[in-house]
């Protein structure tokens, strides 16, 4: 057994000890008032003084013994009901999430419904999700959406959950700890679940630019373009009395003694579609930084997203393509689906460029500082038609890292993860592979393509 899965192991039974750090306290400051008092009169003499300070300290004990006994009782009745139900199977939960839009932290807005549960009388109930690979959230109590009966078999509010990545969550397990108003007893019973949730990008505001369009397949697939076609200032026709004498061309009239006029210029519909072919490749081999993994992965489809609806609220015949498509069968709608896909794409090695786009519908290209210059340069070289969307990741990691990394080398313990990733960033070897690679990719997307938005 490793050292990991040990800590682990302690860990779990130190999430279920049935009392909190609390009690012990209180324990110990009633230890030492009762040896005070005990000092105070073991050397007087028998009075009546001594009697009241006698009957005052049974007094006192008699209540904090009550008070105890009633804090037990107030968490271990919800507690057996809940464990009753659980063994008869009609325990019920529902997750649901709301994204919230939060530049500093990735914050998921957790809709949570619980039954049947009865919760402590002046008391509280807490929470905590497994999720993933064993992974635990914080021990949390929701906020209610409205006000609820004193005594209600439903608990239902939401939970604002911090989260690390832009990607899909699996939430397998819970557990549910009972605590009374003084927060001395936390009875905990764990609860099997299945639900799913993913988190979704935000926008980034960027401002893209349409691509040209390239000619579909299909005539029933149209762009409002201008095109040149007869009918233009190109042609004239002999004027006739239901048009415009504004356009009768004067020149011609002089030299010929004839009234032409010209024709207007038309909107043409043409057949055309926009094809977005989006990479996550990784040439370098980020595969161990972590880093790169949660917040340059992050920034990667935050970009994407904003690329997209940007383009797509211009020109609605835009098709996403990807290197690892996905569904999900509970969506529906297009936008969702296309957020989906790239809220759980990762960075992959399998699917290079070459093997992904089609140039002869290539339209708008998405790479990243990780993506291959050799072929970059072979898809630009045979299509320099094209727009690039070129996300210099190292744009995700700029915050204020001098500061986090004295206060967590001089002060105290880094606590932030996000925070303590961003200070490895510092220091990894692939650090400076990975800003040549994108100086490089800048330089010749710049050269190469006809358009190039660098974010």
């Amino acid at each position: 057994m490793s050292l990991k899965s040990i800590k682990f192991k302690i860990s779990q039974l130190a999430f279920h000890l049935p009392t909190t750090v609390y009690l012990l306290f209180f324990a110990v400051c009633l230890w030492l008032g009762y040896q005070w008092l005990h000092k105070q009169t073991v050397f007087l003499e028998p009075s009546s003084y001594t009697d009241i300070i006698k009957l005052l300290v049974k007094v006192t004990t008699a209540f904090i013994l009550i008070i105890l006994v009633l804090s037990l009782v107030s968490v271990l009745v919800p507690y057996v009901l809940f464990l009753i139900a659980k063994k008869r199977g009609k325990v019920q939960v529902a997750l649901s999430n709301q994204h919230v839009q939060n530049k500093k932290q990735q914050l998921q807005k957790i809709n949570f419904r619980l039954s049947p549960i009865l919760q402590p009388v002046f008391g509280f109930l807490r929470f905590r999700l497994y999720y993933d690979d064993a992974q635990l959230s914080d021990k949390f109590s929701i906020v209610k959406d409205n006000e609820s009966k004193l005594f209600s078999w439903n608990k239902s509010g939401w939970y604002n959950w911090p989260l690390p990545s832009i990607k899909e969550y699996q939430v397998y397990k819970m557990t549910v700890y009972f605590e009374d108003f003084f927060q001395f007893f936390s009875l905990s019973i764990t609860e099997k679940i299945n639900q799913s949730f993913y988190t979704k990008p935000h926008d980034l505001n960027t401002q893209a630019t349409p691509p040209n369009p390239k000619y579909a397949n299909e005539d029933n697939v149209r762009i409002e373009e201008l095109r040149r076609v007869d009918g233009e200032f190109l042609n004239y026709k002999k004027f006739e009395s239901n048009d415009d004498v504004r356009r009768i061309v004067w020149k011609i009239y002089a030299k010929n003694k004839e009234l032409v006029v010209r024709t207007p210029e038309i909107f043409d519909p043409i057949a055309a579609e926009i094809y977005m072919y989006v990479s996550f490749y990784d040439s370098i081999g980020v595969d161990g930084l972590t880093v790169m993994q949660t917040r340059g992965l992050n920034y990667y489809k935050n970009v994407l997203w904003s690329v997209f609806k940007t383009i797509y609220a211009q020109q609605p015949q835009l098709h996403l393509i990807m290197d690892q498509p996905v569904s999900n069968e509970m969506l529906t709608d297009a936008m969702d689906k296309t957020e989906y896909n790239i809220a759980v794409s990762n960075w992959q090695t399998n699917t290079p460029l070459s093997h992904l786009i089609n140039q002869q519908k290539l339209s708008v290209l998405c790479i990243s500082s990780l993506s291959d210059i050799n072929e970059v340069e072979n898809i630009l070289s045979a299509n320099g038609n094209v727009t690039v969307i070129l996300a210099k990741l190292t744009n995700g990691m700029r915050r204020g890292w001098m500061t986090n990394w004295i206060t967590w080398l001089f002060l105290q313990e880094e606590k932030d993860k996000d925070k303590l990733h961003t200070i490895q960033w510092r220091f990894s070897m692939k650090r400076g592979k990975i800003k040549q690679n994108e100086a490089a990719l800048e330089i010749l997307c710049k050269k190469m393509a006809d358009k190039v938005i660098v974010i």
